[in-house]
């Protein structure tokens, strides 16, 4: 019975290890949904589970992404492994292209401001309604700049794929704002508004989005 934090975490370390884990990797993130939790979701799935991420962390920093992850998906009941992934094989390899922290989240959020209202960051996906509000928490994390909100664009065919530092800024309907911690720049982010957008754009073009 994974029922506390700490058995959970000791738990997923045992079954990484047996699997297999590069040397630098770290348990990055740890989600334990108990069965109480389970059923009072408003999803169907009413499972609960016990979700670990291991990947490597330069700097103390987490990676956005799935670069050189390993992810498992347990039964907190009987400790059975539901769920293997291993995002290495899709993402590759990274390199961190900067690292440091100048930019404090005050400023960070100052300067994406007039983003989110030019991009409708946030905005409710239909007229008179309001957008699930946002459920994570504002932090510093390696991105890598996708061109979103106009923001510099590294392309998806680089390798090794080059890491900045951000400010991850979280909103309402799961969107994103990533902010340079560096230098103040936007990198993109993750816009519903956007994807929709471009998404109606590829099919006027006629051209399929994989």
């Amino acid at each position: 019975m994974l029922g506390n934090e700490l058995v959970a975490q000791n738990y997923a370390w045992s079954v990484i290890k047996r699997i297999g884990l590069d040397a630098d990797c770290k348990l990055s993130e740890l989600v334990i949904r108990s069965a109480d939790a389970a059923m009072a979701s408003p999803s169907m799935d009413k499972y609960p589970y016990v979700s670990a991420k291991f990947q490597p962390m330069p700097y103390g920093y987490r990676i956005r992404g799935e670069y050189r992850a390993k992810e498992l998906l347990i039964d907190p009941l009987d400790g059975c492994l539901l769920i293997y992934g291993d995002g290495g094989a899709t993402y590759g390899d990274f390199a961190v292209e900067s690292h440091d922290a100048k930019i404090k989240l005050g400023e960070a959020r100052g300067l994406a401001e007039p983003v989110a209202k030019k991009y409708a960051v946030g905005a409710p996906m239909l007229p008179a309604t309001e957008a699930p509000p946002a459920t994570k928490t504002n932090e510093l994390m390696y991105v890598h700049p996708n061109g979103e909100m106009g923001g510099i664009d590294y392309g998806d065919a680089e390798h090794p794929a080059r890491l900045r530092l951000a400010w991850v800024l979280y909103y309402a309907n799961d969107d994103e704002i990533w902010i340079d911690a560096g230098d103040g720049k936007v990198l993109g982010g993750k816009s519903r508004t956007e994807d929709e957008k471009r998404y109606l754009r590829h099919m006027k073009s006629g051209v399929w989005m994989g």
